[in-house]
């Protein structure tokens, strides 16, 4: 498949305290090595989730950037949060991330490191949402440290080549830590 030329990683992460520590190792490792292509934004609540997303798709329709939107939250069949107090719903998933890929032109590449994170997929479809867009996620439970390794080495990949195939073979080809492998590329 032909990608598009990736620009910026916009991280979002809304998870607990005790569960941040992945989301953060992925972000200071990646930002290491190539300083601010990943843009983090740690949300405490569904507001943000919301101002945040808003500012995303200004900032990439106004700038012309097309960037790969990584979301680290917990997730189940109805949506994503942090825990089931902060928690959003797909209706509101869906309009912010909509919005998002309007404002890429359609170009917006997913890469959720969520529990059952596919299920905004089926969401999307079930909502005939035309999807232009390619999605990296899970349909099960996620291992946070083993999704972290994945995606950070999807991400080198990705900017020291440019190559988005490539990356998300390199993706696949991370040893996985027990079990099989979860995530699946839609």
């Amino acid at each position: 498949m032909q990608y598009p030329n990736y620009t910026n990683i916009f991280q979002i992460c809304l998870l607990p305290n005790k569960d941040i520590q992945s989301s953060t190792d992925l972000f200071d490792l990646f930002d290491n090595i190539h300083c601010g292509i990943m843009k983090r934004f740690v949300l405490n609540n569904q507001s943000e989730w919301e101002s945040t997303m808003q500012t995303l798709s200004s900032e990439c329709k106004s700038k012309n950037i097309i960037p790969i939107l990584h979301i680290d939250m917990h997730g189940c069949k109805s949506g994503y949060g942090r825990n089931s107090i902060e928690f959003i719903s797909w209706d509101r998933l869906i309009k912010e991330i909509t919005n998002l890929n309007k404002a890429c032109n359609g170009q917006l590449f997913l890469a959720l490191n969520v529990c059952y994170g596919l299920e905004l997929y089926n969401n999307l479809i079930g909502n005939d949402f035309p999807i232009s867009y390619r999605t990296l996620g899970s349909c099960e439970l996620v291992n946070a440290h083993q999704g972290k390794r994945s995606f950070f080495k999807m991400y080198e990949s990705y900017f020291s080549k440019y190559d988005m195939n490539k990356a998300i073979s390199d993706f696949f080809q991370v040893p996985i830590l027990r079990g099989t492998q979860v995530f699946k590329l839609i």
